[in-house]
């Protein structure tokens, strides 16, 4: 088994056919944010093309700054006009970890948003998860209505000490891989990860007839 890597625009300008035989698959980070092209990222097009061109199986996750679930909505919504004409294998993740810029927020409050996301993306018919360390994990979304979304974990050990469910575990954020000039986070994945969502993340056969994904999202 090879790792399955996530990178960002940090990641700088990849070199993706000496990284593909090193790798299973890769999490893009499409973005941050609310739904505005100055928070899109900016590797986030040419990673995907390079991935799709290559055969990496690819995925993309959003990096949440949401307070609310007006706000989780909103991010949602940016990813959609992100992958709408993409056709991706891996799932949709909401990275929420920022506690700096969201404040304290409860459970409660963390658990609202996530489902607010979640379910907006799979209302559009996207294979969707979420990302958080085990902190998080632990304190602020363990309500078991999460459960009907894939987990990815992220605890720098050897070992993850939490007993709950999860297909994707990031281990390190000092992975070295050839083709990359910085540190890259590895993963390992768990069971049938790089099949599980099937055509749920098949954007690629969707055609919106307005710029606005919020109310139409049609079949060609």
């Amino acid at each position: 088994m090879k790792p399955v890597i996530d990178v960002s625009y940090h990641n700088g300008v990849l070199d993706w056919e000496r990284i593909k035989p090193q790798i299973d698959g890769a999490i893009l980070r499409c973005g941050y944010g609310q739904n505005i092209p100055s928070q899109d990222d900016s590797q986030f097009e040419r990673n995907a093309r390079e991935c799709t061109r290559l055969g990496i199986p690819w995925g993309v996750y959003l990096f949440s700054y949401a307070r609310n679930v007006a706000e989780a909505l909103g991010e949602a919504e940016h990813v959609l006009r992100l992958v709408r004409d993409k056709n991706m294998q891996l799932p949709i993740y909401y990275d929420i970890e920022y506690s700096d810029y969201q404040g304290d927020l409860t459970p409660e409050q963390f658990t609202n948003i996530a489902i607010a996301f979640c379910e907006r993306i799979k209302q559009a018919g996207g294979f969707v998860g979420i990302y958080a360390n085990t902190y998080y994990w632990q304190t602020k979304l363990y309500d078991p209505r999460l459960d009907a979304y894939t987990r990815w974990i992220a605890q720098y050990s050897g070992e993850v000490t939490i007993d709950i469910p999860y297909k994707l575990w990031q281990y390190s954020e000092k992975g070295r891989i050839e083709g990359s000039s910085e540190y890259t986070d590895v993963n390992r994945y768990y069971g049938d990860f790089l099949t599980m969502s099937g055509r749920k993340n098949y954007f690629a056969y969707w055609n919106c007839c307005c710029q606005d994904t919020t109310n139409c999202l049609r079949r060609k």
